[in-house]
């Protein structure tokens, strides 16, 4: 898990995207926006699964390949993160 967790945060790799996306995650919610909950279950599920399946083999760590899985999914943060700004912009509620 720690490892996993490393990876998140690692600003060299991925900058800022996934603490915008958990930042996103727990600061706006899902606001009545059915696509954005899909979105945010079909992204935490596939990183669940990520850490289920690291838990479950002993021989892998998350510090060899979690940034190559995590690749698999950046992309729906990317659209998460915009859905939730247009929404934010859209009713300009500028409360950073």
């Amino acid at each position: 898990f720690s490892g996993t967790l490393k990876e998140l945060i690692n600003t060299k790799t991925w900058n800022f995207l996934w603490i915008t996306y958990f930042y996103t995650l727990f600061a706006f919610g899902i606001k009545n926006n059915r696509e954005l909950a899909v979105l945010h279950f079909v992204i935490l599920g596939q990183l669940t699964l990520y850490l289920i399946i690291y838990n479950v083999t002993f021989g892998n760590a998350p510090d060899s390949s979690i940034s190559r899985l995590l690749m698999h999914i950046a992309p729906l943060a990317f659209l998460s993160i915009a859905i939730v700004f247009k929404t934010v912009f859209k009713n300009k509620k500028f409360t950073f």
